[in-house]
């Protein structure tokens, strides 16, 4: 079959892309961590990444405190940045 192709390139429904924001919090020492991101999005997608190890950690809990602040909990001492996406 052949493939269509759009002018220039555009995809359909690409425009959303544009919408996401993102914020990143570098943190260390603790094992809770309040964020406050100013993306004004009541279900966020949050990321823990361990910067000593390189890999992503999975948080005990993520509670949504108001649509500009989560919680983060870990279940030990975690050092690295939390990212926040709308």
């Amino acid at each position: 079959g052949v493939v269509g192709v759009l002018p220039s390139g555009t995809i359909s429904g690409s425009s959303q892309i544009t919408d996401l924001t993102t914020h990143k919090e570098t943190v260390s020492g603790a094992s809770s961590y309040t964020v406050t991101h100013n993306l004004n999005e009541q279900y966020p997608i949050v990321q823990a990444w361990n910067t000593s190890t390189s890999q992503q950690e999975v948080p005990t809990s993520i509670t949504t405190n108001s649509v500009n602040q989560v919680t983060v909990v870990f279940s030990d001492t975690f050092g690295g940045i939390i990212i926040v996406k709308k």
